[in-house]
């Protein structure tokens, strides 16, 4: 093995470590499939994953199934720069941080896709929320089926 892939080698089980025995401190989690399988409205093809943030210590790793792990970041700003997790759409059906407050969260999310035919609802830090599109902003779910 070369220095080069012993190096990548070590990078790769620091990053894993950090993933295995750091705390998830964000998470973004997305489904577009409807229930009977199709893709939901707006979304493109139908799947469903999620991206997190993992810190342990000083040190933060973004990890993804779709985009890779990356790291480690000296900040959970430096590390949410790899995607844009603030992006929402109905697809949308959880965002949870540990270091941001819902205030914060709710300041930075954006919606691109901004149809009133199609719904965005998700999970804010335990809350729910929805995208009011004739007000447009996000706000706290009072409906009856909040949350589903």
């Amino acid at each position: 093995m070369t220095e080069d892939e012993d190096e990548f080698e070590a990078e790769e089980a620091h990053l894993e470590d950090i993933i295995e025995t750091g705390e998830l401190v964000f998470f973004h989690a997305w489904d577009s499939a409807n229930a009977d399988g199709t893709p939901a409205a707006g979304t493109g093809a139908g799947g469903a994953g999620s991206e997190r943030i993992y810190r342990k210590g000083s040190e933060y790793v973004f990890a993804s199934e779709d985009f890779g792990n990356s790291g480690p970041f000296p900040s959970l700003e430096d590390a949410l720069g790899v995607i844009d997790l603030f992006f929402v759409n109905s697809a949308t059906k959880e965002i949870e941080s540990t270091e941001m407050s819902e205030k914060e969260l709710v300041e930075r999310i954006h919606i691109e896709f901004e149809d009133p035919d199609y719904e965005i609802r998700f999970l804010l830090n335990g809350r729910p929320y929805r995208y009011d599109f004739e007000r447009e902003k996000l706000v706290l779910d009072t409906t009856e089926d909040a949350g589903d």
